[in-house]
Order: C-alpha cells, then structure tokens, then sequence
C-alpha cells in the first residue's frame, strides 16, 4: 500500500520542533518523494493504477 506521511516543520513550543519531513512512500517501502528536512514544501507523486 502507497503511504503519504504529512509531518510538521517549525518550532512549536519552547521544547518541540518538528524538522518533518513529509514523504511519500510506495508499497515496497521505499521513499520516492520527499520534502528536504526542516524545510516546508509538497511531495508529489503519480501513480500508474493499471
């Protein structure tokens, strides 16, 4: 199964930062789009569903 992981990136209080990064991830587990760390940003991915 495809995975999308949406994570936040900035500092949220005085003890949390979120450094992200969002991704994309496929079905073999591997990362194929991915937003730099500490960055804010949009990963895009097509998938061919024949």
């Amino acid at each position: 199964m495809w995975l999308a992981s949406a994570d936040v990136t900035g500092q949220r209080d005085a003890i949390r930062i979120g450094l992200g990064p969002t991704c994309v991830i496929n079905p073999t587990g591997q990362v194929v789009n991915q937003v730099p760390t500490a960055t804010t940003g949009l990963a895009i991915v097509r998938i061919n569903t024949r």
